[in-house]
């Protein structure tokens, strides 16, 4: 095929160097990854209602303070959220540990 003529043409001869990274380096950059992904998919996840509610007409502000009202908003919501939370612990907890042993 058309790859194989080049090659045979040595056009391709020589090769971009890899870079080249220490184990600790890797690991590292990994960690710090890792521990972005939650952060940017919230930031997302808020986006996207954000984009919703300009579509629909209303102001994304509103929208998101009306969300963060009513899960923190008194003593009595801030209860109740960490009631329906807690059973999404041990999922969280799960696949914490899976991921970490996949670093």
């Amino acid at each position: 095929g058309f790859i194989r003529s080049l090659n045979s043409r040595r056009i391709f001869t020589k090769l971009p160097p890899r870079l080249e990274f220490s184990a600790e380096g890797e690991n590292l950059i990994n960690k710090l990854l890792g521990g972005l992904v939650p952060f940017i998919a919230a930031l997302a996840a808020f986006a996207c209602g954000a984009i919703m509610l300009v579509a629909l007409g209303a102001n994304p502000f509103v929208g998101i303070e009306a969300i963060f009202d009513g899960a923190f908003g008194s003593g009595d919501r801030i209860a109740v959220t960490a009631v329906r939370a807690t059973p999404l612990i041990p999922s969280v907890q799960a696949s914490l540990l899976l991921s970490a042993r996949t670093l």
